[in-house]
Formats: structure tokens, C-alpha cells, sequence
């Protein structure tokens, strides 16, 4: 999924492997935050980042109560941050391409 320039969404077309079936149209939305690296943070991006005294966390770009942040679980407890300007994040993936990156953090 590449990601296009000066637009709010990022379009991905994922083939299904049943031709009876139409692809999947996926659109995800710009979070407005770039990471460190200046990559473009969207919907579904797996991003690290730290928090909680140099603590690593791993999780997916979301978007709840009114704000772009990053959700992961701790435990069997979801935690969800929205993005802050003192935290620097990196884009590692995403929920379609690299989800295994979400199971070693489990």
C-alpha cells in the first residue's frame, strides 16, 4: 500500500482468493502525525513507540474518542494514548502486511 501524497486516506486493495468474490477496498486515514523517520502515520499502521519511563509499546494507529493515537494491550488490558508531541514514534508495519509483529508482543 503506497501512500498517497497530499491526500487524507491511503487506498489498498487487497485481492480475495475467491474470484466469485469482489476485492476488498480498504481506505485508512492520515493520522496527520508523521513518525521520526517523517513517515506519514495512517489507520492500521503498527507503531512503536515510548511511553511510561522509556517503556516500549507496540501498537496499531487508531482513532477513539475524538483523537489519533496508538492502541495495544497490556496485559488482558486495552490502552489506548493519543499521540503527543514529546514521544517519538516509528511506523513498523501494518495490520495488513505485518500483523506477526502484533503476536511477538502477546
Amino acid at each position: 500500500g503506497d501512500c498517497v501524497k497530499d491526500l487524507l486516506f491511503r487506498n489498498r486493495t487487497i485481492p480475495n482468493s475467491d474470484p466469485a468474490l469482489l476485492r476488498c477496498e480498504l481506505f485508512e486515514q492520515y493520522s496527520g502525525v508523521d513518525d521520526k523517520n517523517g513517515i506519514r502515520m495512517f489507520e492500521g499502521d503498527i507503531v512503536s513507540g515510548l511511553f511510561y519511563h522509556e517503556h516500549e509499546v507496540l501498537g496499531i494507529v487508531d482513532f477513539k474518542d475524538g483523537a489519533f493515537g496508538l492502541s495495544w494491550k497490556r496485559g488482558m488490558v486495552d490502552e489506548f494514548s493519543p499521540f503527543v508531541c514529546n514521544i517519538e514514534y516509528e511506523v513498523v508495519g501494518n495490520i495488513h502486511d505485518t500483523p506477526e509483529l502484533l503476536e511477538e508482543t502477546t
